[in-house]
């Protein structure tokens, strides 16, 4: 799940799915989330790679 507030990313972690808060979110919520990025525009490869891998995760 890609999320950009508290509410998003406690409903992701509830039904048990990861979750990547984007944007603005306050350091004392993102922690909740299994990331951050700024902004998706800006995310590396890396973060592209890793969002891949979890959807895989989640359809098998």
């Amino acid at each position: 799940a890609l999320e950009d507030a508290l509410p998003g990313i406690l409903a992701a972690r509830a039904a048990g799915v990861r979750c990547l808060a984007v944007g603005d979110v306050p350091a004392h919520q993102a922690v909740e989330a299994d990331g951050l990025v700024p902004s998706l525009a800006d995310a590396g490869h890396d973060v592209l790679s890793e969002l891949e891998r979890w959807a895989h995760e989640a359809a098998s």
